[in-house]
């Protein structure tokens, strides 16, 4: 599954836990790619940046994902720019 993260680090902890299972859990996806986490202010030729602070917090984001996907035994994967990804592996 990919998931839309704008914005989610500056949610509740029970918002975040409702879209996890509404999205997650009840589709029984086994991978979630965060899409949108990124900063579209810098150009695409540059290594992904998160969206600065003032719009989302990337690392309270991130640990509420990781535990949720932990407890579930989801895999969690950040895309790589411009690379290929392969939905049939869990490399």
């Amino acid at each position: 599954m990919f998931l839309g993260i704008a914005t989610l680090g500056k949610q509740s902890s029970d918002f975040v836990a409702t879209y996890w299972h509404e999205s997650v859990q009840l589709t029984e996806a086994k991978l979630v790619i965060p899409i949108h986490w990124d900063s579209f202010f810098d150009p695409l030729d540059e290594p992904s940046k998160a969206l600065p602070r003032a719009m989302d917090s990337f690392s309270d984001n991130m640990k509420m994902l990781l535990a949720l996907a932990r407890r579930d035994n989801v895999e969690l994967r950040l895309p790589t720019p411009f690379a290929p990804i392969d939905l049939g592996s869990s490399d």
